[in-house]
């Protein structure tokens, strides 16, 4: 019999807390509710609390305030309506309001932006790829490997990989403003003006000298 009940207080705690939200979740389905939305009463059947803030809504709207979010390209903010709450839906809740395709494209952003915070992470050049790629040597590398098609590439040109050899449109993209193209540029402007510098000097050397 003592196998069967808590024998720590994290135990009796767990327990406890596991007792109280199967009670609140029974009392909240047997319940009706008033949409934040459309403040109409409803049937718990017909709403939805939101796990991470528990307000609730009635489907039709949160479903129709869902879409016009993922219509703006905010997947990543599919928070709940009230103005003051800051929460998010979790992506099961998500997954019931929305529709197949709808959801699809929500995980889809959802990804990308995972991703373009990763600084080892870039996309496939290829047409039609566009699958995330590895660099190889973290942000400080330009070789990227494509985890779909195998493409191996420089992150800076986008062309194939072409080793130490200097990119094949660094010349194109440096008179387009492109920052990295233009460092290379720089840096022999910087040597030339350099030796330039140096030869004045030797040169005003050997005038004084034979003077």
């Amino acid at each position: 019999r003592a196998r069967r009940w808590p024998r720590g207080a994290r135990e009796v705690l767990a327990c406890l807390l596991e007792r109280h939200g199967a009670a609140a979740e029974a009392a909240w389905r047997d319940a009706l509710h008033e949409c934040g939305v459309c403040f109409e009463t409803k049937a718990s059947l017909d709403c939805v609390r939101l796990a991470k803030c528990g307000h609730t809504y009635c489907v039709g709207c949160l479903a129709a305030y869902f879409s016009s979010q993922m219509a703006d390209g905010k997947a990543a903010a599919l928070l709940c309506p009230e103005t003051a709450c800051r929460c998010a839906a979790t992506p099961t809740e998500v997954r019931k309001l929305l529709s197949a395709d709808d959801f699809a494209k929500y995980e889809r952003l959802l990804l990308n932006l995972g991703l373009a915070e990763m600084d080892d992470v870039v996309w496939c050049p290829r047409s039609g790829c566009e699958y995330p790629a590895i660099l190889h040597e973290g942000r400080e590398g330009r070789l990227a490997t494509c985890g779909k098609c195998g493409f191996a590439f420089c992150c800076e040109c986008n062309l194939t990989w072409h080793g130490l050899t200097p990119c094949a449109n660094l010349a194109e993209r440096w008179r387009n403003g492109d920052e990295v193209a233009a460092r290379p540029y720089a840096l022999l402007a910087l040597h030339l003006a350099a030796h330039h510098r140096l030869s004045g000097s030797s040169a005003l050397y050997a005038e004084k000298k034979t003077a």
